[in-house]
C-alpha cells in the first residue's frame, strides 16, 4: 500500500490495514479518520505516545486507564 487512498479502499473492502511507521503526530487527525476503533499506535517513547494521545480524535484522546491498563490481578 502506498497511501491513504489505498488504505481507505482496503478498509472499505473489509481488509486489514497495518501502518508500519506512524506518520508525525501533526497527521494524527488523518490517521484517526482512517483507522477504525480500536486502533493501536506504537510509539518510540512516552513523549511521542503522549503527543498522540493529546492529538486524539473524538473518543480517542484522554488519559490512560487507571492502573495503566495492565492485565488481571
Amino acid at each position: 500500500m502506498t497511501g491513504l487512498d489505498d488504505a481507505r479502499t482496503a478498509l472499505e473492502r473489509g481488509r486489514h490495514v497495518v501502518l508500519v511507521t506512524p506518520p508525525g503526530v501533526e497527521h494524527a487527525a488523518a490517521v484517526w479518520a482512517l483507522a477504525p476503533m480500536p486502533a493501536l499506535v506504537v510509539c518510540a517513547d512516552a513523549a511521542a505516545a503522549a503527543e498522540w494521545v493529546a492529538a486524539g480524535g473524538r473518543g480517542r484522546g484522554g488519559p490512560p486507564p487507571a492502573g495503566g491498563g495492565g492485565g488481571a490481578g
